[in-house]
């Protein structure tokens, strides 16, 4: 870096004292310098020497620390789901917050919301319609008799359009049709 500064106040003096680009003797010998020691650098991490090597260590630290972040994440996300099973949590009344949810577990939001990212592959809102969608086709196995807007309601959800959305999504046909399949079957 210290050259290639050097290198740049030599060619600007050249350049204000009216020397054309073509005719610079420093921007030569700049240039020069600049690909000689990118040259050796490439041949010592080639060759991996010694004064290199802090970057391979550096490489192989953050793998080992993007373990640990990993395993911290799927830690976070059992308890989630532990949580989520034991308490019901999607059924809640309004549903529950990514904040609510992360204060339950005593750790921040955003770990929370990492750890069923990475974990879950879907984000915090996904994974609950996810969960309520799979309570709401356990009820209608249960009862098919069973109005939808009770199973709506009784599997989470507060908006009949955000359930025959997320329903729809989830299992590729409407509430109304997964109940008919299931009374044809």
């Amino acid at each position: 870096m210290a050259v290639n500064i050097v290198a740049e106040v030599a060619v600007l003096t050249e350049i204000h004292a009216g020397k054309a680009l073509n005719e610079s003797l420093a921007l030569f010998i700049g240039t020069s310098l600049f690909l000689v020691i990118n040259a050796i650098v490439a041949f010592a991490t080639l060759r991996r020497n010694p004064l290199i090597e802090w970057m391979y260590e550096l490489s192989v630290q953050t793998f080992s620390e993007n373990d640990v972040a990993s395993a911290e994440n799927n830690a976070h996300f059992g308890r989630w789901e532990v949580l989520v099973t034991t308490e019901e949590l999607y059924k809640k009344e309004f549903g529950i917050t990514l904040s609510e949810a992360a204060r339950k577990l005593q750790i921040p939001a955003r770990q929370l919301s990492n750890a069923i990212n990475q974990c879950y592959g879907r984000s915090f809102s996904q994974y609950l319609n996810d969960k309520r969608v799979k309570e709401a086709q356990r009820l209608i196995q249960a009862d098919p008799e069973m109005t939808m807007i009770d199973v709506m309601y009784a599997a989470g959800f507060n908006s009949k359009s955000n359930f025959n959305k997320e329903f729809q999504r989830v299992s590729g046909m409407p509430p109304s049709k997964y109940r008919l399949a299931l009374l044809v079957d």
